[in-house]
């Protein structure tokens, strides 16, 4: 947290976000459970305390972040079922990506290259299972 982006999602399911700790665990191919919680750390009350106050008003069903992702997937999966998803897109970033010498894409922190590059290993494994 103190060097590097508070927020990274694990391939294929957990999600870490700052001082929490997130899996997705998928149960049909429109429905996921996500299960979540607060990191608190040993003899740290006062932290710990103030963790729980901010998941609280982030995550919960009033809070400011998991509600408006539960809103944004939610009208993905009503796209998906239509058959219409053409304005379903991940292409943020396209044209700023570059592939480094090792393979490795890279991108502005604000694209979508890491959902591209999720989707696509998703697609591999799914192919080749």
């Amino acid at each position: 947290m103190v060097d590097g982006p508070p927020h990274v999602m694990i391939f294929p399911n957990l999600f870490l976000a700052e001082m929490n700790i997130l899996v997705i665990e998928p149960v049909t191919a429109s429905q996921t459970i996500q299960w979540q919680t607060t990191v608190l750390l040993k003899d740290a009350p006062e932290l710990n305390r103030r963790a729980l106050r901010q998941t609280e008003g982030a995550m919960g069903p009033a809070g400011l972040l998991i509600p408006d992702d539960c809103e944004m997937m939610e009208r993905n999966q009503v796209g998906l079922a239509a058959q219409q998803p053409e304005w379903l897109t991940l292409s943020r970033g396209t044209e700023r990506e570059q592939t480094g010498p090792d393979g490795v894409v890279s991108s502005n922190v604000t694209d979508e290259t890491t959902q591209r590059g999720i989707w696509r290993e998703y697609r591999r494994i799914m192919e080749s299972a």
